[in-house]
């Protein structure tokens, strides 16, 4: 009887606070049918560079995120490669858009790349002066 590989997957999440940065890193088990998350390890550094949820020092800020992803490395025992990171603040505006492309295949199938210049449509709708897109 054959057993299915074992897959494990790092799953990292990451809060910059005016108080503290936290990271916390669970791994993901998938084996013979069963999905499991276990937190491996978690830390938490004082956070630089913060004034009431607004960053006042890009160089503080990340220092501090740096050294707290550098703790949680060493204390996984693996390298950390992805991160999950959660914006906030009022400085943070969310807007829906939308964008049309015609598709480039004659089957009507959609693309790689017609996704990609959907996403670039949608992108290039205009928002508040003074903003700028992050995703």
């Amino acid at each position: 009887m054959m057993r299915k590989k074992e897959h494990t997957e790092l799953i990292t999440g990451l809060d910059i606070g005016t108080t503290a940065v936290r990271i916390a890193v669970g791994q993901y088990l998938r084996s013979e049918g069963q999905d499991k998350m276990q937190i491996i390890g978690a830390v938490e550094v004082p956070s630089e560079g913060m004034q009431k949820g607004v960053i006042t020092s890009i160089e503080d800020t990340v220092s501090a995120v740096s050294n707290a992803l550098e703790q949680a490395e060493r204390l996984i025992g693996i390298p950390i490669e992805h991160v999950w990171v959660g914006i906030s603040g009022v400085q943070i505006i969310s807007q829906e858009s939308r964008g049309v492309i015609a598709v480039g295949r004659s089957d009507g199938e959609i693309s790689d790349d017609d996704v990609e210049r959907a996403v670039e449509a949608a992108r290039t709708v205009a928002g508040p002066l003074n903003y700028e897109v992050i995703h």
